[in-house]
């Protein structure tokens, strides 16, 4: 009888486990339709199109922070909605790849990157606070993640927001690994 209760226990384990991964899988892709719904609907990045286009425009001798520029660019390769760029310069450097890349390919580069880092940034908020990623964690981080709509904003528009995640939450894992000098470099 003892047997029969553990292993009925076991089952009910593995089918939570697998209803949690289950739905896990299903929220991911719903998230990721979001990153591929700008592409396939030509919904409009217009924070991602102030990155590629200055990271354009620097690749081709045009001063990035010029608006002129940016919306002459922007008509050449399909970008409707250009803002200005504010950010520093070290951050076109980072973003040269993009820049090189035919604008829909660029798109989709930054859209999957930016699941990739959302996985990242799980992982190393898991790793900084000794998390065990079981099955209840993992559903309660699924659940948070894929209904705050913030997120799924910054998704939609091509935001930075998730790079700069990734680097404080590797800030604060180094920080408790003592690493203060690998801290200190990613932030």
């Amino acid at each position: 009888m003892a047997g029969l209760k553990k292993l009925d226990v076991n089952v009910d384990q593995k089918i939570g486990k697998n209803l949690v991964v289950l739905f896990l899988l299903v929220m991911f892709v719903t998230f990721a339709w979001q990153a591929v719904r700008p592409i396939l609907f030509n919904v409009d990045l217009y924070d991602f199109n102030s990155h590629y286009l200055a990271s354009y425009a620097t690749q081709h001798g045009l001063d990035p922070y010029n608006l002129e520029n940016l919306q002459g660019i922007a008509k050449q390769v399909g970008a409707r909605k250009v803002t200005v760029f504010r950010y520093p310069p070290f951050w076109i450097l980072l973003l040269t790849p993009l820049g090189a890349m035919p604008y829909p390919a660029a798109v989709l580069t930054w859209q999957i990157l930016n699941l990739a880092l959302l996985v990242v940034a799980v992982w190393l908020t898991a790793k900084t606070l000794r998390l065990g990623l079981d099955a209840k964690t993992a559903l309660v981080i699924g659940l948070l993640l894929f209904n705050y709509d913030p997120l799924l904003y910054n998704i939609a528009i091509g935001n930075t927001n998730l790079v700069i995640l990734v680097l404080l939450v590797g800030v604060a894992l180094a920080w408790t690994w003592k690493r203060h000098v690998m801290a200190g470099a990613l932030l």
